[in-house]
Formats: C-alpha cells, structure tokens, sequence
C-alpha cells in the first residue's frame, strides 16, 4: 500500500462533529488475509465516548484511550460501605461519578458481550428499536442510531446521528468527549515505498497523535532476531500413581528443571503500520426541540390568498387565523405513502387525513376543482418535516372553498353524505352479514390483503388513464377475486339459462334465485364492467375500454379525479343494491333478523 494509505491524513483532519453519525462505542474494521502473515492487511476504526457536563469537563480532559473504565465493559457495583455505582455512571476515582456512558457493554459470560443505548437516551428521544436500530416516529420513523455487526455477526459498533446526539446533550447541560484510535497496518515483502526517517515517524496532532513505524519481523510476527527462552519445572516428589496422591508444599529437592534457548529464523517481512489517537468534544446543540421543546423558527412558508403572498407556518400557528390553504389532491398519496399515513372519510367530500403518529388527523375538505382545502393552523401546527410535504403540494387558490368543509368550520353543520369509499366498505359488510343469515354462508372469502385494499380504493389515486384503470384492478381485487364461487354453486347451480363458473356469474345465479335472470344481471352488471376494466389496465383496447365506462357509468369526458368518483359511486351502489337483494330474498323472520344482527366483517 502507499505510504498516503498508512498516514490517514484526509481521515485525521476530518472532526468527528461535522460527520452525520457519531460512534459512541465502535470497534470496526476490515480484515483481509492471516494475521502476521505476507499480505495481511487492516483497517480498524475504534471509538469509546463519555457525556459529561460542564463541571466534569476538566476532569476527562486528559483521559487517554485505554482508559478501563471507557473501554471494558460497564457494570453496577455496591461497596461495604453502602455506596453504590451506577452502571451509566464513569468515574476517575472510586466514589466521583464524572459522566454517564451513552452505551453499556455488558459482560456476557456465555458468549460476546451485549451492548446496550443508554435507556435514558431511548425515552428522551422517544425511539423505538426495530432491528438494530433505533427510530423516531416522531420524525417520520427516520433512523437516528443503529448497531453495527462484523461479518461473523458480533457487535461492532453503536452510532448515533449527530444532530440527534446533540440535541439530547443540550437537554442534558452535557457535551461528549470521544476518543477515537485509527490504525492502518500490512506485512508486505518490501517497504522500500515508504520513507519514514528509520523506518519511524511521530506526529502531533491538535486532538492527539499519529504514529507510523517499519518492523521487519518473521511470519507469525515476531522480530527479527528475536530470541526465545523455554523453562519447563516439574515436580519429583509426588507419588502421581498412589490411590490418593498428596502434593505437599514445593521444595527444590522436590523439583527439578530445564531450560535452553533459541533464535527464530525464516524470511523477513516488513509489518508497516500507521496510528492515530485523537480526543474530541462534541458539544451540545444550542436548542433542544426534541426533548426540551424549544422552539425552533420554521423555514416552511405557504401560499395564503390569489396575489401569492406567503406567510412562515409560525405566523399561521394560531387557532384563530382564520385562513384556508389549497393543496394538489396528490397530497394525499404523499401523506399515504408514510408509514403512518392514514385517510378516513366523514362525508362525502371531506375526511381525515393522517402522516404523522401523535397528531389527530386533519380535517380536509375536496372543492369544486378537485382540489384539497385545510384550515390554515391544521397545517402549521404538524412538525417541520411533516410541514414540508404539505408545503410541496401548496398552490394558489383555484376555486371557491370546499363547501363541505366550510360548512362545518364556519357554521358547525356536517353535511348529510357520505363518501362512496366509506359505503364501500360498509356494503361489503352488508352483503356478508345477510347472507350469512339468510344463505348461511358469506359471500366473499376473507384474505389477508382485504385491509389494505379497502385502504387503497379511494379517488385520489387517478392521476390519468392509467391509474384510473389500475383502481378499476384493485376494486375487482376487493370483489371478484374475493367471492366464494364453490360455496355459490353448491348454493345455486349451474343452469341452461345462466351458465358459467366465474365468480360473478355464481354471485348472478344466487340473486337469479329470488330477482329473476334479467334482474340478477342488470344487478351485476357494473361489477362485470369493473372487471372488465381491471382487464383493460394490460390488454382491452380502447374501443373496449369505452364500453366498459358506459357499464359502469364513467363520463369519458370527465377529468381522471371525476372518473374516479363516478367508478366509486357505482361500485358503492351495486354493492348496497345486493345487500338489499339478499336480505329481500329471506322469508319476514329471518330478513329480520339479518337487518338487525351484527354485521361480521367481510
């Protein structure tokens, strides 16, 4: 390797405090080859770190890597003389605790030993830990620490982000001193590329030192010329073959001994080695708005009336700012797409919609243009992360206020609808509950996917042509895949007049049973169209496509987001349609009683 490689001077001018994670506690690296061995070589990155406030400050200002209380692992102790030491807690001296380790490595005594993130910091912060790393629902499950493992799987390292860490230490009244060791090594033929002065060099730092040295030593390690001495002592007073041999205190008559020496001899090879030791502070941030709550000045402005003026999300954080603000309807599939993201419908043009965990959703209403309307406070009370999505998706007002919407924040009247994804969703539960009543088995199998699927019906999701046909899919997913057509054909047969083992042809000859052949099929005719659509998404042509739209009623001229509330409300409405048939076809008794049972979910 070259000599640059050894000496590290890119990595030893880098601060730790200016990179994205810190290393609390690292020991990492890469190893290739046999250790002492031609053509061995390592990079190794290792890191302890202490939080200490500034009182303590002077006190680990002059700690050394090394130090056993930063690098052996952590423990609780208690004294005779009833003092007790804490196991966060690092201290110079018996009895002066001068920090807090911000990682504990357990002894395990059956296997590696196990590291832990101080708990304290966990709840400061509110994380959670998900597969060796820690997140924070509160900032959209980002990842703010994690565990690090070597290639045979023990620990390698716990890293924190920084501007995490330093949040936590400004909480606190604390800063970090970390220490850090680098080393760089290789055993190669020759070391005629590197030119050290005697093959040595020292070089002081600012945070520390480095080191880098030439060692021309024997496979396996050690030096050349090296000298070794081997005593072998052994007892000669003790009867080993006795039924019960006693070894009594040592005597030199009773011992004896030998000794002799040698010089290892073999080929030379050159172990070439750079070090760096550097101690750094990693100092608290000014804020703390994660586990303090202070407050930090938003940089996130919206669009507040038609000449484009803006205001920041702090000047609209106010209960009383009476301001709507108009947003792209892809706002929704933003939000949806989060892990948290939520969408909930309380009438038919306005509902809820949720991103971000410990926040109620916001009340949003959908206006003439298509477009999403928000109270202007909903939106600029969420964190900054969160306000920012919204702010992706501002425009300029384009039609009047939601009329739902503004209904209800100005006058306190909700308006009398309901959305068609939310009666979708209740049809479906309909259809089962009376036919499990009256039929005595439900018309559609339950299925592992049916959550996210009602989730996924909803208008927002056509954008174009396209998307609208790919919502067609998923509503066909939700209903034809989903019917027990064995269960169907047991209960109705096949007939001349209604022939055909599909699934919504079994669901047509139930119906026929009681509507009749003609009516079964006007019933099930948008269903049929709906599949006829999820087809279309890959292999329909147009002039087909168009005559499903007629079955289910879409207005070709309309835009994507019209189109798709029209498919919704005739998907919505076959489906209450047949609910109303089957619970028809039951004598008086027993439509009674389904009418008024518990509806079981589909």
């Amino acid at each position: 390797m070259r000599q640059e490689w050894f000496e590290m001077q890119a990595e030893r001018r880098r601060p730790y405090a200016m990179q994205t994670w810190i290393p609390l506690r690292a020991f990492e690296g890469t190893r290739e080859g046999h250790i002492a061995q031609l053509g061995y070589q390592e990079d190794v990155s290792c890191a302890v770190s202490v939080a200490v406030t500034a009182a303590h400050r002077a006190a680990v200002e002059d700690v050394e890597w090394g130090h056993s209380g930063l690098s052996n692992t952590q423990g609780a102790y208690a004294f005779e003389d009833g003092r007790y030491k804490t196991a966060e807690a690092f201290e110079i001296e018996d009895g002066v605790d001068v920090g807090i380790h911000l990682v504990l490595a357990q002894y395990n005594p059956i296997g590696d030993p196990v590291w832990y993130l101080n708990q304290d910091l966990v709840l400061a912060l509110a994380l959670i830990e998900e597969n060796h790393r820690w997140i924070r629902p509160d900032e959209n499950y980002a990842v703010v620490a994690k565990r690090t493992f070597h290639p045979d799987g023990s620990i390698g390292g716990i890293h924190i982000r920084t501007d995490v860490l330093r949040d936590y230490l400004c909480a606190r009244g604390m800063a970090l001193r970390l220490l850090t060791y680098r080393e760089r090594t290789t055993y190669e033929a020759t070391a005629d590329h590197i030119a050290w002065p005697g093959g040595r060099i020292e070089v002081p730092l600012a945070d520390g030192r480095f080191e880098g040295s030439v060692t021309r030593v024997l496979p396996g390690g050690d030096p050349e010329g090296a000298t070794v001495a081997v005593h072998h002592v052994w007892r000669t007073d003790v009867d080993v073959e006795a039924d019960v041999p006693v070894m009594g205190p040592e005597t030199d008559e009773g011992t004896d001994y030998t000794h002799h020496r040698f010089t290892r001899t073999g080929p030379v090879i050159h172990r070439i080695s750079g070090q760096s030791w550097r101690r750094e502070w990693i100092e608290p941030a000014i804020r703390s708005p994660r586990v303090r709550g202070d407050h930090e000045p938003s940089a996130t402005t919206f669009i507040v009336n038609a000449a484009g003026d803006r205001q920041n999300a702090d000047e609209l954080k106010d209960e009383d700012i009476g301001l709507w603000l108009w947003f792209e309807p892809t706002i929704v599939t933003d939000l949806l797409a989060l892990r948290g993201g939520k969408l909930e419908w309380y009438t038919h043009d306005t509902g809820g919609l949720q991103g971000e965990p410990g926040y109620s959703s916001i009340h949003f209403g959908i206006n003439e243009a298509g477009l999403i309307n928000v109270y202007a406070r909903d939106v600029a009370r969420l964190s900054e992360w969160h306000r920012r999505i919204w702010a992706g998706r501002n425009l300029y007002p384009n039609g009047r206020l939601s009329a739902e919407l503004g209904r209800a924040h100005v006058e306190g009247r909700v308006a009398d609808t309901a959305a068609p994804e939310a009666r979708t969703a209740e049809a479906l539960i309909a259809i089962d509950a009376a036919a499990q009543a009256i039929w005595g088995f439900p018309v559609f199998r339950p299925h592992n996917i049916q959550d996210r699927l009602l989730a996924s019906v909803h208008r927002f999701r056509a954008t174009n042509r396209d998307s609208l046909l790919e919502l067609a899919k998923d509503m066909a997913r939700l209903t034809a895949d989903r019917v027990d057509a064995d269960a169907l054909q047991a209960f109705a047969p096949i007939t001349p007049e209604l022939k055909g083992t599909g699934s919504l042809k079994s669901l047509e000859r139930a119906l026929a049973k009681h509507e009749g052949a003609v009516q079964a099929r006007a019933l099930m005719g948008p269903l049929a169209g709906i599949y006829d659509l999820r087809v279309g998404a890959a292999h329909l042509p147009g002039s087909q496509i168009s005559d499903a739209f007629g079955l289910v009623g879409i207005d070709p001229a309309a835009t994507p987001y019209d189109q798709a509330v029209q498919l919704l409300t005739t998907l919505a409405t076959t489906l209450e349609a047949i609910a109303a048939s089957i619970r028809a076809s039951a004598p008086a008794a027993v439509a009674s009683s389904a009418l008024t049972s518990t509806p079981a979910s589909s």
